[in-house]
């Protein structure tokens, strides 16, 4: 024969079982030092809104980002900068 305390701690065991079998199974949304988003190489409003999004990260978020795919538009009467 069960006890009274019994029964409480069985429906504590099943609701850990239920509480465990709830997965999230999405993905955070990109962060905004695991890439330059292609919107910020497309308009100056983007690259604004991507720096903006750069400065308000946490200072432990923040990575090297990879600015291999970063090509901000220029106007087509300028000439490089030299570097010296």
């Amino acid at each position: 024969m069960r006890g009274p305390s019994t029964r409480p701690s069985l429906a504590a065991l099943a609701l850990c079982g239920l509480l465990a079998a709830c997965g999230g199974g999405g993905s955070p949304p990109p962060g905004p030092t695991d890439a330059v988003p292609a919107e910020a190489s497309e308009s100056s409003a983007g690259l604004v809104r991507y720096l903006l999004a750069l400065a308000a990260a946490m200072a432990d978020d923040k990575e090297p980002v990879d600015l291999g795919g970063f090509d901000p538009k220029r106007p087509d009467d300028t000439e490089p900068e030299p570097l010296s």
